[in-house]
């Protein structure tokens, strides 16, 4: 059974992911400057304590490394650690596709950590060559020329986001870990929900927000169009129901946000502790990848 081996693992990231931050945390420690930030990474054990990091592009790739060295210890299956860290080549895509529409330098330092080296990356989205993404290279090329005609980057990242998240759900149930796949299916059903009230409070019409949804339930999300939002009630998942219901009351969006983040990552009430194993890297992995797109503070550096 897959999720044998994960009992160290499990209890390890139950500990680490109590030590982390809230994405509230990360933001207030931005506005007081990188050393602030480089103080609560390292009480998280997301940086070495001698870590000296001298911008926010280097704090962000030293606290990757960290976690893909942590977390290459704690998972003994090699093909499901590359599952995980499919993320990063997803960010770093969507990132450099949106640079080169906007005719903005392409830099291979900025890049997360993916299962594609940071130059081969930049390689690829600049001669248009997603050869080293081995079989998903014809999709991405696809949805790389649509963007270039159609200049809709939204739409475009949309479609990389359902592209990603299948692939990772189905090797993960090639793999036999039931319960990571169902972590991707639900991390795109948590995804379309917030994205159908951000269409809505945009006034995005009916037909864009569909190019825009990647789930399991973006027909039922269109089909009830003309009852949105209080027809998510019924689409989303049990879990966060009476969630929809606040927002229907008080319509802030970003404290719903911020709990559908925090439910899809599995991060709530102690549900690390849930969670076997592999499903609970995976949870980790997503949470802190969250928090360290969350830090407001772009480009300061020590002098």
């Amino acid at each position: 059974m897959p999720s044998q081996g994960y009992q160290y693992a499990s209890g390890r990231i139950a500990a680490l992911d109590s030590r982390l931050p809230s994405e509230q945390e990360v933001r207030n420690a931005s506005s007081g400057g990188l050393d602030n930030l480089v103080r609560l990474f390292s009480q998280a054990e997301l940086l070495e304590a001698s870590a000296r990091p001298d911008s926010v592009d280097t704090l962000r790739n030293l606290c990757e490394t960290k976690l893909r060295d942590e977390l290459g210890e704690l998972c003994p299956d090699r093909r499901l650690f590359e599952v995980l860290w499919m993320d990063g080549d997803l960010i770093n895509l969507k990132l450099l596709i949106k640079l080169r529409l906007l005719g903005l330098p392409l830099d291979s330092e900025t890049l997360a950590l993916g299962t594609v080296p940071a130059q081969e990356i930049v390689h690829a989205v600049e001669e248009k060559d997603y050869s080293c993404f081995d079989d998903l290279q014809k999709e991405i090329l696809d949805i790389d020329n649509k963007v270039e005609k159609d200049k809709d980057i939204m739409a475009a990242c949309a479609a990389l986001d359902e592209l990603f998240i299948a692939r990772q759900k189905s090797e993960s149930e090639k793999l036999g870990y039931a319960p990571v796949a169902s972590f991707y299916e639900t991390k795109a059903e948590y995804a379309d929900i917030l994205t159908a009230l951000r269409c809505l409070s945009l006034n995005i019409p009916k037909k864009t927000m569909y190019s825009l949804l990647i789930g399991p339930n973006k027909d039922r999300i269109i089909g009830s169009y003309d009852d949105l939002p209080d027809s998510l009630v019924s689409v989303a998942p049990l879990n966060i129901r009476e969630d929809i219901q606040a927002y229907l009351l008080d319509r802030d969006l970003s404290k719903l946000s911020n709990r559908i983040k925090a439910v899809g990552t599995g991060s709530l009430s102690g549900s690390f502790a849930a969670l076997e194993g592999p499903a609970a890297l995976v949870a980790y992995v997503s949470k802190v990848r969250s928090l360290l797109t969350s830090i407001s503070l772009k480009k300061e550096t020590r002098s």
